[in-house]
């Protein structure tokens, strides 16, 4: 009689604990059924108790055991509940959470970029190292977005890992809100709507480094608010901002006392989604995209605080073929010392033309790029306002390179070789080059990436 008991027992053990681990997938029909099955054994073993006549099982421990079956059911029943109330997750382009009725969303994406790079310059000084070299991890960065309360009100965040001692940094901080389908808000810090080059992420360029044009003139991330436009063939951004670089400032630190920026673009052929990256997809149709910029930054002025005013301008063209790709981009800028610098005035102007195509569809690319700077007397930081003088005003570079393609961007193995043909006054350590006022220098880079 006892062994029967603990049969019993243990059958509706079994079946309770079976219901706790399974409501979560087994539809609602199933889980009354294994309810209706411990209400059976239940009157089984009230049958079964009677005649026992024995202590091993007091009505106090049945009562106990039956409230612990009522509660795993009861546990089945809430964990089923919160399933059937909506939430979702799983992979599209990123990983994600979100609730079944839309208005709440999180998404979580990374990228790693681990680097190998070969430098050599042509120094005259003996104390100058020629032949540099050595690994990376170029960037590390984590993404939290989506939206909250409605799709219309979304944010982004993004966090990213310093190269030097491996310090933490925020990039973006958004807030933004959707008007309508065409029209949205965003508050916050992000990448100031100039180069296109810039505005592509990091890890969708052909290069393994963004040029050294785009060191020279872009923008980065800056503070303020953003009205955006888009339409089928436009779109349209315009900023309000603390000026060029000077993300993570406060309201008393940043080197402008206005900024404004403003970019326009047409899209004459393809889809929106093409341009997000440099590459054309075999599978793509052709897309042609024409682009125009301009930033205007008035220097901080007051008692000791005169900063130089800052005008830079842009025009750019972007096509694929399915296929072959092809970028070009003029840029200029005026920096006015504001009367107070310790630099004249100059007028800078740098261009560059890239172009890419793919040997293996989907799998393997070749490209090379061509830039020329005119800095007309040095390189303006925009993060401090001062000038680098630079004796040699003309800089030639080329970049040849391949990728190859696991799955996209999201792995992928890329190599280029950087040369550097006339003295370099800035290093951009960022795309593997140094400073140098003799000759030119060579740059070999390798880099593999994860990006999700």
């Amino acid at each position: 009689m006892i062994g029967s008991v603990k049969v019993g027992l243990s059958a509706a053990g079994m079946i309770a604990i079976s219901a706790g681990l399974s409501a979560q997938t087994l539809p609602e029909a199933d889980v009354d059924e294994l309810r209706t099955r411990v209400v059976e054994l239940e009157a089984r073993l009230r049958a079964i108790e009677a005649p026992a006549g024995d202590n091993w099982l007091t009505e106090q421990r049945a009562e106990e055991i039956r409230g612990l079956v009522r509660d795993v059911l009861a546990d089945a029943d809430t964990r089923a509940s919160l399933l059937q109330g909506g939430l979702t997750a799983g992979y599209g382009k990123h990983f994600f959470v979100g609730s079944d009725d839309g208005n709440f969303l999180l998404e979580h994406a990374m990228k790693l970029q681990t680097r190998f790079v070969y430098n050599r310059r042509n120094e005259d000084t003996p104390s100058d190292d020629e032949d540099r070299w050595g690994f990376e991890q170029r960037r590390m960065e984590l993404y939290l977005k989506g939206h909250i309360i409605s799709p219309d009100l979304t944010y982004k965040v993004k966090i990213a890992a310093n190269r030097s001692g491996g310090s933490v940094r925020l990039d973006d901080a958004v807030i933004g809100y959707r008007l309508n389908d065409s029209w949205k808000i965003d508050v916050g810090q992000f990448k100031v709507p100039f180069l296109r080059e810039f505005l592509v992420s990091s890890g969708r360029q052909q290069a393994v480094e963004r040029s050294y044009v785009n060191h020279v003139f872009n923008a980065n991330r800056s503070q303020g608010v953003q009205l955006n436009y888009t339409d089928e063939n436009w779109s349209l951004k315009a900023m309000v901002h603390d000026g060029s670089g000077q993300k993570n400032t406060s309201f008393a630190s940043d080197r402008t006392d206005v900024a404004l920026s403003g970019r326009a673009e047409l899209r004459l052929a393809g889809e929106w989604s093409q341009f997000k990256d440099f590459a054309s997809w075999p599978d793509e149709d052709l897309g042609v995209l024409l682009g125009a910029a301009v930033d205007y930054e008035v220097g901080e002025t007051g008692f000791g605080t005169d900063t130089a005013d800052l005008l830079k301008y842009t025009i750019d063209v972007s096509a694929e073929f399915g296929g072959w790709n092809l970028y070009g981009a003029l840029i200029g800028q005026h920096v006015d010392d504001n009367g107070s610098a310790s630099f004249a005035d100059a007028d800078q102007f740098g261009f560059l033309v890239q172009g890419g195509v793919f040997i293996i569809p989907d799998t393997l690319d070749v490209f090379a790029r061509y830039e020329y700077l005119d800095l007309d007397g040095g390189v303006f930081d925009v993060k401090s306002g001062s000038m680098t003088a630079t004796a040699d005003d003309e800089i030639n570079i080329i970049t040849i390179g391949t990728n190859y393609y696991f799955k996209k961007h999201m792995l992928k193995l890329s190599a280029d070789v950087v040369w550097v043909l006339d003295p370099l006054p800035e290093s951009d350590t960022g795309a593997g080059l140094l400073s140098s006022s003799d000759g030119d220098q060579l740059a070999i880079r390798f880099q593999w990436q994860l990006y999700f």
